[in-house]
């Protein structure tokens, strides 16, 4: 008995494997119906997108270009079978002929043929290339850059100019690169070209400076050591020891000079800061002290802690 069932097992399996060749629909008499571009159109970007309708009964379609026709091709451009419904092709300006056919397992259609050109439109002589970062005159205290720009619609790829010495070009395929420079302060002269088979857009000259260097150490002016202040605000003071300082943070620490007040450290853009009554500072023992920051990021150290009373 289990034979049996054997045997009808793989006399089902053969059926249903070839099934698909026997019941596959004949698609022969159809045709595809092609989108775009459509027939004689002047397309003005340089990569060309190609969409036809679906076909009942089609398993993918052959996508065929030459040009500037398949009766005379100067150059075969494409011969793809997909299951997609549209593809996309960077190309050169000039003539063109597309033709697609559906296909499945037993059939296939007649090709549906369309003409097209590719017009000078698609060069990128008045296109802008906007740079995003580094920013303009800007620093960093980074070794690693991230170089950015606003994509052009019609390029196909970039090259990252670095202009100052040491010179040197990268080629890249997407909107911005990560460069690792030395690390040594100096200035950076770039630019980005976009480039695609029908000619380049330069951007800008740019400039950015790289600053590893951390500024010196604040030096602390009021108030004096163990001062015993009663009224408020307090008005701490300090002089900043390099002239490229953007900011700094100020440290209030409780008594035991580990713990921070609440809500400190302050950031402030000037070389002083007030200290209000709403602070709720009971009367007792505070320490504090400034670290600066320069244009860069690098930070200084931080000053010795300052003893102040308040009453």
């Amino acid at each position: 008995m289990n034979r049996i069932y054997y045997f009808v097992g793989i006399v089902l399996s053969l059926c249903l494997a070839s099934c698909d060749d026997v019941l596959e629909p004949d698609i022969a008499d159809e045709q595809v119906q092609a989108l775009v571009p459509i027939d004689g159109a002047k397309v003005h970007s340089a990569e060309v997108v190609f969409r036809w309708e679906a076909v009942a009964g089609a398993r993918s379609y052959r996508l065929q270009l030459a040009s500037p026709s398949f009766e005379q091709p100067g150059q075969f451009y494409m011969d793809t079978v997909s299951a997609q419904l549209s593809l996309s092709l960077p190309l050169q300006p000039g003539a063109y002929e597309w033709r697609v056919q559906a296909l499945n397992a037993g059939y296939e259609t007649e090709f549906t043929t369309r003409t097209f050109s590719l017009d000078s439109a698609s060069s990128l002589a008045k296109a802008q290339v906007r740079l995003l970062s580094p920013v303009k005159d800007g620093y960093t205290n980074k070794q690693e850059v991230l170089f950015s720009w606003e994509p052009v619609t019609l390029a196909e790829k970039y090259v990252l100019e670095i202009l100052s010495q040491p010179k040197f070009d990268t080629i890249v395929y997407a909107a911005s690169v990560r460069k690792t420079l030395p690390r040594e302060g100096r200035k950076y002269e770039w630019r980005v070209r976009a480039l695609n088979a029908t000619g380049a857009a330069i951007s800008p000259q740019r400039s950015f400076t790289t600053d590893f260097e951390a500024p010196g150490t604040a030096e602390l002016l009021y108030p004096q050591a163990d001062t015993a202040v009663s009224t408020w605000p307090v008005a701490l003071k300090w002089r900043r020891k390099a002239s490229d300082v953007v900011a700094d943070s100020v440290y209030l620490y409780q008594a035991d000079q580990a713990h921070l007040v609440s809500g400190f450290p302050k950031m402030t853009t000037v070389s002083n800061f007030s200290l209000s009554s709403g602070l709720s500072l009971a009367p007792g023992n505070y320490f504090w002290a400034v670290k600066s920051v320069d244009r860069a990021g690098n930070g200084s150290g931080i000053t010795i802690k300052r003893r102040f009373s308040v009453r």
